[in-house]
């Protein structure tokens, strides 16, 4: 929060991310540091035509309860660090190193942003995009299902609840003795005519 190119520590140690704040128009903050020793951005919490500040979680109350509004790279650095979070979740064998090129490979560019030019290349890879990121994170969906009942009369419906490990984005499944047999959605509902047990 020195608005410094300065290099700082530990940031600039290999193996930790150095993040910059930015405000709601993804401008550098203008009490964040940047420079080499800076490796993405993250929102900050400050803002013009925005609310200025975060809601975060405080230890008093106030009138929103038990969150206050607060700005700095006190605020971007959380985010970036639930952002890795949330990559090791879909894969909680990503190294480090993985997790960081994730991060890093996934930002939005916000060097031609008005207001950055004196920052252009100064701001690490960009501010980080949630979304992309985990969109890009390798993984080995694990399937998983459930039922609300797994005994049923014949002639009724029974509907399938997709519980499969990380993000899918298409299901095949295959319903032996039902109607219908096979589906691609995500929690199809079946119906069985004949006694007996099947597969799913």
């Amino acid at each position: 929060n020195e608005a410094s190119a300065q290099l700082r520590y530990p940031s600039c140690y290999n193996h930790v991310i150095g993040v910059a704040a930015t405000d709601e128009d993804d401008v550098k903050a203008g009490f964040s540091s940047y420079g080499t020793g800076t490796d993405v951005s993250a929102p900050g919490g400050t803002g013009i035509s925005g609310p200025n500040g975060l809601l975060s979680t405080v230890n008093y109350e106030t009138s929103r309860g038990y969150y206050d509004s607060y700005f700095g790279t006190s605020m971007s650095t959380p985010f970036t660090a639930g952002l890795c979070g949330l990559i090791l979740s879909l894969n909680p064998d990503l190294s480090p190193e993985e997790v960081e090129d994730i991060l890093e490979s996934t930002c939005d560019n916000i060097d031609t942003i008005p207001g950055n030019a004196n920052w252009a290349g100064q701001l690490g890879a960009g501010r980080i995009n949630a979304f992309q990121a985990v969109s890009n994170t390798p993984y080995e969906p694990v399937a998983g299902f459930t039922t609300a009942v797994p005994y049923i009369t014949p002639g009724t419906t029974i509907e399938f609840t997709d519980l499969s490990e990380g993000v899918p984005n298409e299901w095949s499944w295959e319903f032996t003795g039902g109607d219908p047999t096979i589906s691609n959605d995500q929690d199809p509902v079946v119906t069985y005519e004949d006694e007996g047990s099947f597969c799913v």
